[in-house]
């Protein structure tokens, strides 16, 4: 893995301490990078989580659904088991 880039950041110099208001913004701009880097990553490392989660553990669910319905759908009428409706014997009998 590549190194972590370090932070550009303007500091005061001792003939003039204080920092320019477009200094300041600068510094400001580029904390706000850092941070929307580090968001970034811990995105990436819960989106690789998902994933991996759903391929281990949804994936196969799916799969045995998918086979129960196969094996549900060869089920029916005329397969010679008897139905909610075939299981009473007829009225006029």
């Amino acid at each position: 893995m590549t190194a972590k880039p370090k932070s550009v950041r303007i500091i005061a110099q001792q003939d003039n301490p204080t920092l320019s208001k477009g200094q300041k913004t600068f510094n400001t701009l580029v904390e706000k990078i850092a941070l929307r880097r580090e968001q970034l990553t811990q995105w990436q490392t819960t989106e690789r989580a998902c994933v991996q989660k759903v391929a281990s553990d949804f994936m196969p669910l799916m799969q045995s659904f998918h086979t129960a319905g196969q094996l549900c759908a060869g089920l029916g009428p005329g397969d010679g088991q008897a139905g909610p409706d075939q299981s009473r014997a007829p009225d006029g009998a």
